[in-house]
């Protein structure tokens, strides 16, 4: 009795796992028999079997291992193991070409079998220890990017091509020209020339409706020693923002009666200028373009009179150039 009838078939299946080549581990040995991943809650009877099988093969020194870095064993077949597992090797009656064929066939057979991390593995069905195979197919190994066989469950099959239908294609329509909106009326369109006017491309009843009236100089009252805006002034401020949002600049200049001291005067008139500044910026309008100053000797009215110092009792807005 020869040395490959004495080896049991789980020591015959690890060997042939090994013939794959060095496994790191004696789980990927068993999963590579299993042909499928395994764990250790259901298949700690299929490990222990591998186990007991990986010591008698050592015992036999037709397998050896190594312990790498990190603690992880690497478990290799001799090359007594390949030629009990492989005694057709040997046999040179057969021919360079009995050699050769039995080669492919071992290695399309056995390798295929295996469940390598980056290779496509097979669930077996249920009750059967192996998958059934109806048929081999060729993948790249990833690692050495040679092609090999495995076996397949479902094979891959040609598919029917689709034929496309060949559509012309349709002629570039022109660009339509964007129009430029000003103001919500249209003026222009980027088709035109530059130089054209505007103005000449719409009625004038539409060109008089773009364009805005020009701000006026004005003025808000205030209170007897007070710097505080009324309704009416609020009203008057958002009127004169909205005709003055693209003037260069703006200047507030705050004023009083003649009535207290000069230098209470001046801290009310400032006050007054400030407030008017303040609306102003929430009403858009930027604060780099308003300058809030003072005047204590710009009386609009006489002094003598209530009137007079209602009167004098303001700030006024004006455009200037910047």
């Amino acid at each position: 009795m020869d040395a490959h009838n004495e080896l049991t078939a789980q020591e015959r299946a690890v060997l042939r796992a090994l013939l794959q080549g060095p496994a790191t581990g004696i789980r990927t040995v068993a999963e590579r028999i299993a042909c499928r991943r395994l764990s250790a809650d259901n298949d700690m009877a299929r490990l222990q079997e591998s186990i007991t099988a990986i010591r008698a093969l050592m015992t036999k020194k037709l397998i050896v291992k190594r312990q790498i870095e990190g603690g992880s064993l690497v478990l290799r077949i001799t090359r007594q193991g390949r030629k009990t597992i492989e005694p057709e090797r040997s046999l040179a009656s057969f021919g360079k070409l009995a050699l050769s064929l039995s080669a492919a066939y071992a290695v399309a057979g056995l390798a295929g079998c295996a469940t390598q991390p980056d290779l496509p593995s097979h669930k077996p069905l249920e009750g059967m220890a192996y998958p059934t195979i109806t048929g081999m197919g060729q993948v790249r190994d990833p690692q050495s990017g040679e092609l090999v066989f495995v076996p397949c469950n479902p094979c891959a099959v040609p598919t029917a091509k689709t034929p496309v239908a060949i559509v012309p294609a349709e002629p570039l329509k022109a660009a339509e020209p964007e129009p430029i909106m000003m103001r919500g009326n249209l003026v222009a369109t980027l088709a035109e020339p530059a130089a054209k006017p505007a103005a000449a491309t719409m009625p004038a009843q539409r060109v008089a409706a773009a364009v805005q009236p020009a701000a006026e100089p004005g003025h808000v009252l205030f209170a007897s020693a007070s710097a505080r805006l009324d309704s009416d002034a609020l009203a008057y401020i958002k009127r004169f923002a909205t005709t003055a949002k693209g003037a260069p600049g703006i200047v507030v200049t705050g004023q009083t009666d003649s009535t207290g001291t000069t230098a209470g005067n001046e801290r009310l008139a400032l006050a007054r200028a400030r407030i008017v500044r303040a609306a102003l910026i929430a009403a858009s309008i930027p604060a780099s373009k308003i300058k809030a100053t003072t005047c204590l000797t710009c009386f609009a009215g006489d002094n003598g009179t209530e009137e007079g110092k209602r009167q004098n009792r303001r700030a006024e807005i004006a455009i200037t150039k910047g």
